[in-house]
């Protein structure tokens, strides 16, 4: 079973299924199959045109994380990077026990499948900025004592630690600072409420105390104190954060005509279950054919190996009275009996002569009942009761081409025909059976027991005359043969019928299904 690529955002999803959508494959030749096969072909032409360019013009969004103490304005500081009032705020206390995500609803849509999915609650916001994420982690020490904990396992852009005038100096600070300045992520600390005037004493405190911790790669930011309790503070009081935030992230302009990330999602998401759906209907028809046919298969290869054979050409005649005829040289043989070196030879070269006139007039008759064993099976397969398209399939593999019978039935059936009676005459030791293998040579030998199981009195008679009590034996013994290589010939053609249908198994994996569900999961639009 094909293994599931790990996926965990829309853009990772997009892209899985359009792998996906090149693997699959619709070989069932039914109506339903060229209808799937148009929408997989629309649905790749799709993300290639349109959703993939709305990707794009987003680009990867960038999840901005906040942290700090309680009480600081981590929310506020969110509501007014966001543009709206999401946030709950509080200077007293925890007003965010639970981290929040906020975020233009194409910017969250991207997010996919990502664990902040799971550890934050979604907030779309209409006017928000595409491509920034907002992380209220909120309250540092709900989950336990340690602030990085109470922080969700998601991949975070950029660390933005929020403190207030009043507490800068915090232990809890410079310990949450340490920690985030172990990761690769841009770090600023953001002094907020710093009254008017106060900043460049401030500043300079800050900067001493980020060069004695060898924190210098932490940016230094500042809020003015704003009059009131704002929720929302005016563009001007965040504007240092917004340019700290801009030059490493910039917000990126949606290209005229281009699709809502959202609503193409949405879109695709439908095709892809559509096609999902397709894709079952699919493997049900291979398992309807299958089971309609399975039954109907072996019944007529049973059938087909006990079939009594029809009379053998009549050219066997002429060639049989030339040899038992009044004067022909086989018309009182006994092998073991004769005591004349000449008449043995002369017995031998009739016999060898026999043997390759035999073979030869008789094989056009085996591959006939080859053949027809084979012709039978096809009638079938093409019969009531068989799933529609397996004519076309039949068609496709080439079964239903009469010249296929001379491949399929003749020589490889002749063979499979002429080894068994060998196996089963060389496990006799009786005399005449052995006298006669070597008078006759091994084609001669055959041909003349697969005349007479073929039911030609001439040859029938004269292996009586010339095996004895060994002609029962030996002739039930070409009856086997004959009834094994006919159902030789039917299991070839089985063959070709099981390599068929596994051929017709081959669709895509799980994945389709689970990439549309997850698409879906993704498209939702989250407002509280």
């Amino acid at each position: 079973m094909q293994s599931r690529p790990v996926a965990h955002t829309s853009r990772e999803l997009v892209r899985s299924l359009r792998q996906e959508l090149d693997r699959i494959e619709f070989p069932f030749p039914a109506a339903a199959s060229v209808t799937a096969e148009a929408r997989r072909a629309a649905l790749a032409r799709d993300l290639d045109e349109e959703i993939v360019g709305a990707l794009d013009a987003i680009g990867d969004p960038a999840m901005i994380a906040l942290v700090g103490p309680t009480g600081v304005g981590k929310s506020v500081l969110a509501n007014s990077l966001i543009g709206a009032s999401h946030s709950s705020v509080s200077a007293l206390r925890p007003a965010t026990d639970y981290p929040q995500l906020l975020a233009h609803p194409d910017t969250i849509a991207l997010q996919g499948d990502n664990r902040v999915r799971k550890v934050a609650d979604l907030v779309t916001v209409l006017d928000g900025p595409l491509g920034w994420a907002i992380l209220d982690c909120g309250d540092p020490f709900a989950a336990g004592n340690d602030p990085l904990r109470a922080q969700p396992d998601v991949s975070v852009s950029a660390w933005l630690a929020v403190t207030s005038a009043l507490r800068y100096g915090d232990s809890s600070v410079w310990d949450l600072l340490g920690s985030l300045a172990a990761g690769p992520e841009p770090i600023a600390l953001v002094v907020n409420r710093v009254p008017e005037g106060a900043w460049p004493a401030i500043s300079q405190d800050i900067k001493g105390r980020l060069k004695q911790a060898g924190l210098g790669k932490v940016a230094l930011l500042q809020i003015v104190q704003a009059e009131g309790a704002p929720d929302v503070l005016p563009r001007s009081a965040v504007a240092s954060v917004r340019r700290w935030l801009t030059a490493r992230f910039p917000i990126p302009e949606r290209p005229a005509g281009c699709p809502e990330v959202r609503e193409a999602l949405s879109r695709v998401a439908e095709e892809a279950v559509e096609l999902a759906n397709a894709e079952a209907v699919h493997q049900a028809s291979v398992e309807l054919l299958r089971g309609a046919t399975d039954a109907k298969l072996a019944e007529v290869a049973e059938a087909t190996a006990l079939a009594t054979p029809s009379a053998a050409d009549s050219r066997l005649a002429g060639v049989w009275l030339d040899q038992i005829g009044p004067d022909g040289p086989l018309t009182d043989v006994n092998l073991l009996g004769e005591v004349s070196e000449e008449r043995r030879e002369r017995v031998s070269r009739a016999l060898a002569a026999l043997g390759r006139a035999v073979s030869d007039a008789v094989q056009p008759d085996f591959r006939t009942i080859m053949t027809d064993a084979r012709a039978a099976m096809i009638g079938v397969w093409q019969g009531a009761g068989v799933p529609e398209g397996t004519r076309v399939l039949l068609e496709r593999r080439g079964l239903a081409e009469p010249e296929l019978g001379k491949d399929l039935a003749g020589s490889a059936g002749y063979g499979l025909w002429v080894e068994g009676l060998m196996a089963r005459l060389r496990e006799r030791h009786d005399a005449a059976t052995k006298a006669a293998t070597d008078a006759l040579t091994r084609t001669g030998m055959v041909s003349l027991v697969q005349a007479a199981a073929l039911g030609a009195e001439g040859p029938g008679e004269f292996a009586a005359r010339l095996l004895g009590d060994q002609f029962e034996p030996v002739l039930a013994d070409g009856h086997e043969a004959l009834r094994q290589a006919r159902a030789s010939s039917v299991r070839l053609a089985l063959a070709v019928f099981t390599d068929t249908v596994r051929e017709l198994e081959r669709t895509a994996s799980g994945t389709l299904s689970w990439a549309a569900s997850r698409l879906a999961y993704a498209a939702k639009k989250v407002d509280k």
